[in-house]
């Protein structure tokens, strides 16, 4: 069997071809989602990706037996048609196309109701339910969404700098931070890059890691924002949980760059949501799970956060 697993998020897609479940070729490229590439960007970075692997192996789209794709943004029927489309004129046959959300490939680690909670560039809360059917809460871009992702923590860094500037709190360290990684000088400067940037995620997101270095450094309202976050995607994964409609406390499974390598989020979100919620770990990767999925194999490798 032929099969090719793809984890694709908003900055990094990942890619796994393998037969007989024996790897063939892995590797990474540019990732994006639809609505921030558009379809023809969007088209040559899976596309690009796809031949790689096809050139390295020597083998045809054609010969694919399933191919398991977990994209960000594939949020809509509409969006799951493009993406399907975009692999098919590649040359994969369409019926073996699994296109999914990447939160949705992570329910695939489940058999019971459960609720999967992403952060990365932007955050989003999906769930199945009792009858097997996903639900969902947030995930709709940053400009109205996106609570407690990266995005959201670069924004509160931008703003944290210049109510330091107007005397309205006090974040040295933040400020320093943010002024040796972007050159940024003045409340003005801050402006300006905020309006130059607004609707590149990717640079608003990789600001993030400054508000986790200030609240390591001492500056309290760095800590106090980073409680903030975490606050406003607890309620993206208990809105989740409640569209479940299951008794007990289910499994969430946290996911995405904030949530397990920002320990101050990973520890603040486990605190509010374990009175409810059995709150776990992935103990594989999501390529992995595409990769399984693709296959036809079904495991479920997390551990509880203590």
């Amino acid at each position: 069997m032929l099969a090719v697993g793809m984890d694709v998020g908003g900055t990094t897609a990942r890619i796994r071809m393998t037969c007989e479940q024996k790897v063939l070729f892995e590797a990474e490229g540019s990732g994006g989602t639809l609505l921030g590439l558009g379809e023809d960007r969007l088209s040559s970075h899976l596309s690009a990706c796809l031949q790689a692997a096809f050139d390295s192996t020597g083998k045809k789209p054609q010969e694919v037996d399933c191919l398991c794709i977990g994209a960000s943004g594939v949020d809509t029927p509409e969006a799951k048609q493009i993406y399907e489309n975009i692999l098919v004129s590649f040359g994969i046959r369409r019926e073996a196309l699994k296109v999914m959300n990447d939160g949705e490939l992570l329910l695939h680690m489940f058999d019971e109701p459960c609720v999967v909670l992403i952060s990365g560039t932007g955050s989003i809360a999906l769930g199945r339910d009792v009858q097997g059917e996903v639900v969902r809460c947030g995930g709709w871009e940053h400009l109205v969404s996106d609570e407690g992702s990266a995005t959201d923590l670069g924004m509160r860094v931008l703003k944290i700098y210049i109510h330091h500037n107007d005397g309205l709190v006090s974040a040295p360290h933040l400020c320093t931070l943010l002024e040796e990684m972007t050159g940024i000088q003045s409340s003005g400067d801050c402006a300006e890059f905020a309006a130059e940037h607004i609707m590149e995620k990717d640079e608003i997101a990789r600001l993030a890691p400054v508000l986790e270095k200030a609240a390591w450094a001492g500056d309290a309202v760095a800590l106090s924002a980073l409680r903030e976050a975490a606050q406003s995607i607890c309620l993206l994964a208990r809105c989740a949980r409640s569209k479940t409609r299951a008794a007990g406390r289910i499994p969430v499974l946290l996911w995405g760059s904030v949530l397990m390598k920002n320990m101050y989020m990973q520890q603040f979100v486990t605190e509010g949501l374990r009175d409810t919620c059995r709150v776990v770990l992935p103990e594989i990767t999501a390529l992995d799970c595409a990769v399984m999925v693709a296959e036809g194999k079904k495991s479920c490798c997390v551990k509880e956060v203590v």
